[in-house]
C-alpha cells in the first residue's frame, strides 16, 4: 500500500489480492495472500469475499472428500533439478504410486 504509515488509509486495508498459483503449492507455505495460514486447509477455510462460495462448497463436502482435496493439493509441487523420479516422498526419494496394499506385497 502506498499510504502513510499509521494513517487511516493505511489501516483501512487493501481489498485487492493477487491470487497465488496452485502449481508448487506443496512447496510454498505459508499460505493465503498474507502468508498467515500454516496449512492448506486453514487457507481454504479462511477465504471470504469472492472465495466464500468455494469455501462453503469445500465445507459442505464429507470429511474424506475434503481430505482428498488437501492430498491432491500436496501433489502440486515443482521437483528440484536432478530429481530422478516423477513420484517422490517428502525427501525426494522414489515413491510407489498408487500404493501397494500390504496384503499384496
Amino acid at each position: 500500500m502506498q499510504q502513510a504509515a499509521g494513517s487511516a488509509a493505511f489501516f483501512g486495508g487493501n481489498c485487492r489480492f493477487l491470487t497465488k498459483r496452485l502449481w508448487d503449492a506443496a512447496n510454498s507455505p505459508p499460505y493465503m495472500h498474507h502468508g498467515m495460514c500454516t496449512t492448506m486447509r486453514g487457507s481454504i477455510l479462511a477465504h471470504g469475499g469472492e472465495g466464500l462460495a468455494s469455501r462453503n462448497a469445500f465445507m459442505a463436502l464429507p470429511a474424506a472428500d475434503q481430505d482428498a482435496i488437501i492430498e491432491f493439493l500436496k501433489t502440486l509441487q515443482v521437483l528440484p533439478p536432478g530429481t530422478a523420479h516423477r513420484v517422490v516422498d517428502e525427501n525426494f526419494k522414489e515413491k510407489v504410486w498408487p500404493p501397494i496394499p500390504d496384503n499384496q506385497l
